[in-house]
Parts: structure tokens; C-alpha cells; sequence
């Protein structure tokens, strides 16, 4: 019991590197760690919480079907069989190691299933379940040597080596520069002494990482709106911290500084605008005409980061398609909007996973009239997740414009 535990906290002393790197400055934290109850926050998760056990019948089912494609797509249907035949071993040899195994993979299951953040992120949950079935195929590997040596043998190593074949282009990250070209991008075209309000997990990463660890653009403020690391409010809770962050936002645009945003939400200020600019948007008076600015090509960009094919990372996927969101931003802002509605098209092509990527696209196509084709986008925004309600509000507003009242009902009902 005493090694058990001595090994346990040996494991667990990882956790000391958490406060430590932290420590390093203000960027993107998910919770303050310099002090224990922090830390214990941010070791139970607390901002997952109500992500779990929350979630009803139909998202369960949703979530099993992922888990089984993922085991699938990891295993194969040959593997699914060796498990079987390593359940079967250990049934008969060592049955409490099967009880652990058979622990691990329930309790995993039990808390993925009722999982509901993010669809695209939900893999990683089922990681324990994944190597507990790579256990099971050892097993199930040592019972098929033991009764036919040399076929089972090459057999397994033939099957070793399709996995390792078939998954190598998906894991294999050596070329794979689109994070970090893009962060540079975006830093790139921002003027000295810029602010930048960032929010999100996939641009406030990548920037606090070129930022703090490889120092780029030192001269760059940046605030993460979700109070994440740098926040412009560091009192309060909820709707009122909230409030002080754009109270804040007003005060830097009145003392007269260059603000910028990843995303355009609510002005901070009445009478301005949001002009795209370079792959984030600038904050101006209204009326005023853009300053000039030239497009930023997607495909020179997305080739110069090894980009030249399908990209199966959604969140590699997402970062693409932002190049080509703001390409159609820019175009639009330019008032060409064939030339923009191409751009968003290809954006949705490239982050197909990426359900507010297509919420966005979707509003753009009804925007410009483009009705059917909307609507077409915002179903399959609404696939990837549909226990969201925010594209249902958009699916209504189209089937409002279409006249589609039958449709309207059925999607109520939904």
C-alpha cells in the first residue's frame, strides 16, 4: 500500500508544473493557479461541469455512435474481433484484471456519453476506453499465438503494420505549420502599439504561445474577452465582470488606441464599425472608408503551411477556413460579393466539423439572398450538434423567407 501510494504521488507531482508555468505571465490560463483553491478548481474541471450528466437520450445515443466509429476507425473490425477473444481469456485466466479493464471502460463510458461541450472535441474522452481495448486485443493477441504460433504471429504482425500504415498520414504532424503561420499572420498585419481582444480557444492558444514563449510582437496588447489568462476585468463575477470588460473596451477606444477583434460582437462604443482587416477586424467610425488593405490569398497561405490537402483536424480545419472567411470578408467589404460568396463557400468546404463556422456561413448566403442554400448549410450546422438552439433560430428565420410553413413546424417540433 505504501509503494502504491508513494507511486501515486510521484505520478500526480506533475500537477506542480501547472503553477509553475503559470507563473511565467498573464496569458491564456484557464483559472488563476497561484493559489490552492485555484488550483483544485482546475484540476476537478470546474468549468466542465454542468457539460455533464445534462444531456438527454438522443445526444447519448449520438455520443455512442461517435465512440463506435472512433473504435472503428482505431481498430478496425479485426481488432473488435481480438477483443472479443481477449474478454474471453482473461474470463478464464485472470478474471480481476478484466473486472479493472471492464471498470475502466464503463466509468469512462458512463462519463463521455453524458458529455455535451463540443462535438468535434469529444475523442479525446474516450481515450481510457481506447487503451483499455488495446489491452484486450493483447490478450486476445496472446490467446490466438498460443493455439496457431506462427500464423497467428504473422497475422498480428501484418495487422500491426496495416494500423500503423492506415493512421501514419493522420498522426504524422511534422508538416503541419498552419498554427503557427497563422498566428504570425494575424500578428503580422497589426500596427505597432495595436490592442488586440481575442476570445476563443483556437486563436487565444496559438497567440498566447507566440507571444509569451517565442516573443513575437511584444508590442501587441492582448485582452481574452472570455477572461481567460489577460482579461481587461479582474473583479466581479458573471454579467458584471462582463459589463467591466466593455466599460473598459470603451475607455481604450477613447484614450484614443488601435483596437482590433478576432470577433465582431457589440461595438464598444455607438457609431462605429468593424472593417476587416488582415485576418481580424478593426474597431473605426462608422462612415469612414476602410484603410487599404489587400486580400490575404487562402491558397498561398494555406500551401505555405503545407496545407495542400484535405485537412481531417477540425480545429486545424477551423483555422484554415478563417483565411478564407475574412478573405470573403474583405471582399465583401470591397462590395464584391460574388467574390466573397466564393470565399465563404470555400470556408465551409474546408471546416465541414465546425458548427459556428457554418452558422456564420449560412447567415452570410441569407444575407445575400442565397435562400436554398442557406438553409442547405444550416442543417448541417445543425447535425453536428443539434442540442444547440441557435441554428434553429436561423434555420427558422429561412424557412420564414422561404414560405416553407410545413417545414417550420416540423423544425419546431425538433
Amino acid at each position: 500500500v505504501a509503494l502504491f501510494v508513494l507511486a501515486g504521488v510521484v505520478g500526480l507531482s506533475l500537477w506542480l508544473y501547472l503553477p509553475l508555468r503559470s507563473g511565467r505571465g498573464s496569458g491564456f490560463h484557464w483559472v488563476d493557479v497561484s493559489h490552492a483553491a485555484g488550483l483544485w478548481e482546475h484540476l476537478t474541471a470546474a468549468d466542465y461541469r454542468a457539460s455533464f450528466f445534462s444531456v438527454p437520450a438522443v445526444a447519448m445515443l449520438r455520443n455512442a455512435e461517435r465512440f463506435l466509429q472512433l473504435w472503428l476507425h482505431e481498430w478496425q473490425i479485426v481488432g473488435a474481433v481480438i477483443a472479443l477473444i481477449g474478454m474471453f481469456r482473461l474470463w478464464r485466466t485472470d478474471r480481476e484484471l478484466l473486472a479493472i479493464v471492464g471498470a475502466a471502460i464503463g466509468l469512462n463510458l458512463l462519463l463521455a456519453l453524458n458529455y455535451h461541450r463540443d462535438p468535434a472535441g469529444i475523442d479525446v474522452f474516450f481515450l481510457l476506453a481506447i487503451s483499455c481495448g488495446a489491452l484486450l486485443i493483447g490478450a486476445g493477441a496472446h490467446e490466438l499465438i498460443a493455439r496457431w504460433r506462427l500464423p497467428a504471429t504473422v497475422g498480428l504482425v501484418i495487422f500491426a503494420g496495416f494500423l500503423a500504415a492506415s493512421h501514419f498520414p493522420l498522426v504524422d504532424r511534422s508538416s503541419a505549420r498552419l498554427a503557427g503561420q497563422y498566428g504570425r499572420d494575424l500578428l503580422g498585419y497589426l500596427p505597432p502599439q495595436a490592442v488586440l481582444l481575442a476570445e476563443g480557444d483556437d486563436v487565444a492558444f496559438v497567440l498566447d504561445y507566440l507571444q509569451r514563449v517565442e516573443g513575437e510582437r511584444p508590442d501587441v496588447e492582448i485582452y481574452n474577452r472570455q477572461g481567460r489568462g489577460r482579461d481587461l476585468a479582474t473583479q466581479g463575477t458573471g454579467r458584471q465582470r462582463q459589463r467591466l470588460r466593455s466599460a473598459r473596451e470603451a475607455d481604450l477606444w477613447r484614450q484614443g488606441r488601435d483596437l482590433y477583434v478576432v470577433v465582431p460582437r457589440r461595438p464598444p462604443v455607438e457609431g462605429l464599425q468593424f472593417v476587416p482587416h488582415g485576418l481580424v477586424y478593426r474597431i473605426q467610425e462608422s462612415g469612414v472608408a476602410p484603410a487599404s488593405m489587400p486580400v490575404i490569398d487562402p491558397v498561398e497561405r494555406l500551401l505555405s503551411a503545407g496545407m495542400d490537402s484535405e485537412i481531417r483536424d477540425p480545429w486545424l480545419a477551423k483555422l484554415a477556413a478563417n483565411y478564407w472567411w475574412m478573405a470573403g470578408e474583405r471582399y465583401r467589404a470591397l462590395n464584391d460579393i460574388p467574390a466573397a460568396l466564393i470565399a465563404y463557400r470555400r470556408a465551409a468546404q474546408i471546416a465541414p466539423r465546425s458548427q459556428s463556422t457554418l452558422f456564420n456561413i449560412s447567415l452570410m448566403l441569407l444575407r445575400h439572398n442565397e435562400i436554398d442554400e442557406s438553409y442547405d448549410v444550416i442543417m448541417q450546422s445543425i447535425s453536428i450538434d443539434p442540442m444547440r438552439p441557435g441554428p434553429y433560430r436561423l434555420a427558422a428565420q429561412i424557412l420564414r423567407r422561404r414560405g416553407d410553413e410545413e417545414a417550420l413546424g416540423e423544425l419546431h417540433k425538433r
